[in-house]
């Protein structure tokens, strides 16, 4: 009796001959960005291939020094297509530019060529250095660099024993956060970091705060310190003991003829620049010698401006207007007055209406018994000697 063909049953076999392929090979990093690993971060291998392959064996370097295959875990989720390599860096991998081998074959146990190199650009580098700086340094644009006043700009430039990410740095100012944001600039290894003083800051020391990473995000130890420094200076500079007189011996040194010398003398509240800008008039006119002040600073703020008068100056009281900045630039308001005077007085005494008498009758004789007495009459004030 003939059974009818059978041509179905339970189970399938499909012959296949053909090599499989891989049609993507990529690497990447969880860190961000994701072509830099350190030890904390998952390095992951994709492929995906022409058809459903079994488990792949991948070999992973890093600076040309295997890593151990027991920390990579593979997967697939569509089937086999599509598998995935992952392992985690340690501490005691080498650092360099992680590579791989990947050893595969289809369901039918066709073996593929191994695969050594991405399809595409991807790449990962394993970094465990912790990155440190060096030439900090901090300087501000005034004249004097070490000092700061509102409206100057501070500078912190500072490099990098590697590329950084883009590092967050803080300011202050007396010890309290500076009022205006930072402005970091830079890229790779070279950085800087500004801002400019306000006048909502506070006077003292400008220090600051560096925190940064490498682009595998390795943090280095926060900078505070590096050569130069800066003092934050908004405070105005004030007189005092402003005091002016002339050199007039045996006379009185509020008064002044040709040849004499004026000296004004006044003490700052603060350091100031050297000099001080002093103007004298006298009698309403500009001192013909203006070229001939000289100054002197005896000790601390104190300051003296002198000049000799002139057979040319004015007639009159000698006046003076003091213009005067501290070393941050910061400027005083202008001083015209104090304490003592000096008057100026050019003009020789005459005397008038001189005559002698005795108290004799008649009063052109005299003898031993009589006082003669001579009158003056002086055209102009003179002292008493």
């Amino acid at each position: 009796n003939d059974g009818t063909d059978v041509t179905s049953g339970s189970g399938s076999v499909t012959f296949a001959r053909t090599a499989p392929t891989l049609t993507s090979v990529s690497i990447a990093s969880d860190n961000s960005p994701s072509t830099h690993a350190n030890t904390d971060d998952i390095v992951t291998l994709t492929i995906v291939g022409d058809k459903a392959l079994q488990q792949p064996t991948v070999v992973f370097s890093s600076g040309s020094s295997t890593v151990a295959d027991s920390s990579i875990t593979y997967a697939t989720s569509d089937g086999g297509t599509t598998w995935t390599a992952k392992y985690e860096p340690e501490a005691g991998d080498t650092e360099g530019n992680v590579t791989f081998s990947v050893d595969f074959d289809d369901l039918a146990g066709n073996d593929g060529v191994d695969i050594t190199a991405v399809i595409g650009s991807s790449s990962v580098l394993f970094d465990k250095t912790v990155p440190t700086l060096t030439s900090v340094s901090i300087a501000s644009n005034n004249a004097t660099t070490t000092l700061a006043a509102v409206g100057n700009e501070i500078t912190l430039t500072f490099t990098a024993s590697e590329n950084l990410q883009t590092p967050v740095v803080t300011f202050k100012a007396g010890s309290n956060n500076i009022s205006t944001a930072d402005v970091v600039a830079g890229s790779g290894t070279n950085w800087t970091a500004k801002y400019t003083a306000n006048a909502g800051d506070t006077d003292g020391s400008v220090t600051f705060t560096i925190a940064f990473e490498d682009i595998a995000t390795n943090s280095g130890t926060s900078v505070t310190s590096g050569s130069g420094s800066v003092t934050f200076d908004k405070t105005v500079p004030t007189l005092s003991s402003v005091s002016i007189a002339s050199n007039n011996t045996p006379g009185p040194t509020t008064h002044a003829k040709v040849g004499h010398e004026v000296t004004l003398s006044f003490t700052a509240s603060e350091v100031i620049k050297t000099n001080p800008t002093v103007v004298f008039q006298s009698g309403s006119a500009a001192i013909t010698n203006s070229g001939a002040i000289t100054y002197a600073n005896p000790s601390a703020n104190n300051w003296t401006a002198k000049y000799t008068t002139h057979s040319s100056d004015t007639a009159g009281s000698v006046t003076y207007s003091i213009d005067f900045d501290d070393l941050a630039g910061n400027d005083g308001t202008d001083v015209t007055s104090g304490s003592g005077s000096v008057t100026f007085d050019k003009t020789v005494p005459t005397l008038t209406g001189v005559s002698i008498a005795s108290d004799n009758n008649p009063t052109t004789h005299a003898n031993t018994d009589d006082i003669v007495t001579r009158h003056n009459v002086i055209s102009i004030c003179v002292s008493s000697r």
